[in-house]
């Protein structure tokens, strides 16, 4: 089911007008698989949680 969502995702964001309209909204919209996703998730998580740790923001 993942693989299926991520096809139609990839094919909606190569439609010109869709682009288009996110380029005008400031945004690159690009799409990955799921294992990118995945990978970017993990390194986005241990980023903000050693700026948090560093800057003794308590945990709630």
């Amino acid at each position: 089911m993942i693989r299926t969502l991520n096809a139609a995702l990839r094919e909606v964001l190569e439609m010109p007008d869709l682009k288009k309209r996110a380029l005008d909204l400031g945004i690159e919209a690009k799409a990955s698989s799921p294992e990118e996703i995945q990978e970017r998730l993990k390194a986005d998580i241990d980023k903000w949680a050693g700026v948090i740790e560093r800057a003794g923001i308590a945990k709630q």
